[in-house]
């Protein structure tokens, strides 16, 4: 045997050896209860939790890999708050030198089947087939750290009426200010799909403080319309909005309405209209009028907004009908108060099958003594060679809730 040949087969043979007797003594340092003791109950005292598990098998000497069966996770609050977790496996690969540091650190992580369950005494949230994977560990400041990529069938929260399904997030926790930075965000809503960014901190009063960067994709109206105030005009059609915001939410979990700041816009290539609540009045004023506009097909609708200080603001929504060409500027709070004002253009091919003659008293009403048109009006109505235009009390009924 040569020289060389021997001197590898040595260190091979040493290296062996080493690796024997590091593995055996990890083996007998990390015992199931060695595990229940470093890591489970340093994490129940680290956030005031109750933790169980079910079962606990690792796989050394051939590897670094814990896993912890049938784990559950509660913890409740003085307010009566509550957060619940249940998952399959939780599997761990930890690094044996903070183990013995008695500061666990997670190389990886990885949940599988998990379950969230929050109870607040105003709402509920449950976050359903959870699977995360990550890392996680202490900075240079001895404070947790983490980076994590996560998947879950459903998320539902009680007081909105809509779920949310197919939710996917990647990005970082650190336990500072800036708690949370989501660097990809996307689900399912009402329909359609939402992709974008956003990031979670903590204002000066200790509220969650959050921002977000999101399109959303081919929602369907009438589910959208279930997560807006109730506005009496009724679309029927696929919608994409785009916005960026930020809002605060408070330590019960309840968004503050008057902290959302938003700007953004709204499009929709398509669909059908009913505003026969919002012109309602007109039915007595002029039914064959209200007739002819309670109900429309639209070619394309484009408006955009922004929200502030509880109040969503509209600028320029245009609404390109069959009927007429429809626009709006106003707005209306999230509280569910309104304040519009609207003008149609009916196309004078359109006039021809409206019998418009027959309500002239009506139109003299919308002049003043000379015969001039009164200003700022309310609504306005153009019919090419006949115009009508409407202020104060008239048609105060019939915008009011538009």
């Amino acid at each position: 045997m040569s020289k060389g040949l021997k001197i590898t087969t040595i260190v091979i043979v040493v290296i062996a050896v080493v690796t024997v007797v590091l593995a055996l003594a990890v083996r007998s340092i990390m015992t199931s209860a060695r595990v229940r003791g470093i890591i489970v109950e340093r994490i129940e005292k680290r956030v005031g939790a109750d933790i169980d598990v079910g079962g606990v098998s690792t796989s050394f000497p051939f590897g670094m890999d814990i896993d912890l069966r049938d784990v559950g996770f509660r913890k409740v609050d003085r307010k009566g708050k509550s957060i619940e977790f249940a998952s399959d496996v939780v599997a761990v690969h930890p690094s044996i030198i903070s183990i013995i540091r008695k500061k666990p650190e997670l190389s990886s992580f990885v949940v599988k089947n998990g379950i969230v369950l929050y109870s607040s005494p105003k709402s509920n949230m449950r976050l359903i087939g959870l699977d995360l994977t990550g890392s996680l560990g202490l900075d240079e400041n001895g404070k947790g750290r983490s980076v994590f990529s996560m998947k879950a069938d459903s998320m539902t929260i009680d007081k909105s009426p809509v779920s949310v399904i197919d939710v996917e997030v990647a990005g970082s926790f650190a336990d500072r200010k800036d708690l949370l930075t989501m660097s990809r965000i996307g689900f399912g809503i009402a329909g359609g799909r939402a992709k974008g960014s956003g990031a979670v901190g903590i204002s000066k009063k200790g509220n969650l403080e959050v921002s977000t960067n999101m399109l959303f994709i081919g929602m369907k109206s009438m589910e959208l319309a279930k997560i807006l105030p109730s506005i009496p005009v009724v679309f029927d059609g696929l919608f994409d909005v785009e916005a960026k915001s930020t809002f605060a939410v408070d330590d019960e979990g309840e968004v503050v309405l008057s902290s959302i700041d938003s700007n953004g816009n709204v499009h929709s290539s398509g669909g059908e209209m009913d505003v026969s609540s919002a012109l309602s009045e007109l039915d007595r004023l002029a039914p064959e009028i209200y007739s002819f506009l309670k109900r429309a097909s639209y070619d394309d609708l484009s408006m955009d907004f922004t929200i502030e200080k509880g109040w969503v603001k509209t600028r320029d929504w245009r609404i390109t009908s069959s009927k007429g060409d429809w626009l709006l500027r106003g707005g209306f709070s999230l509280r569910g108060l309104l304040d519009y004002s609207a003008r149609l253009t009916i196309p004078h091919d359109v006039q021809r099958g409206m019998d418009t003659g027959r309500y002239g008293d009506v139109l003299n009403l919308l002049k003043d003594k000379n015969g001039n048109l009164m200003k700022r009006p309310r609504v306005s109505l153009d019919l090419e060679n006949v115009k009508v235009k409407a202020t104060g009390d008239l048609f105060d009924n019939i915008m009011k809730n538009f």
